[in-house]
């Protein structure tokens, strides 16, 4: 039982710590589907290839990270 819970809670540290680096291994997997849903697809000369799309998600992320940061913080707060 120890193992699993040790398992666990290493996976969540490894995953919050390299959060950008599996946007980026998740944009190389489906690169096509991001290709596809590219807003700059019309545009040639940007060369995009969906990276608009990638910084999207990104910053949604970031953004949702830092409200649960908040959150946790709050709750944290004598009263």
């Amino acid at each position: 039982m120890k193992r699993c819970l040790v398992f666990i809670l290493s996976l969540l540290v490894f995953c919050a710590s390299f959060q950008n680096s599996l946007f980026l291994v998740d944009y190389q997997v489906n690169r096509e589907f991001y290709e596809t849903h590219c807003v700059n697809r019309d545009v040639p000369d940007m060369e995009c290839h969906g990276k608009c799309q990638l910084k999207k998600n990104a910053d949604e992320a970031t953004s949702l990270a830092n409200v649960v940061k908040y959150a946790f913080e709050f709750n944290l707060m004598p009263t």
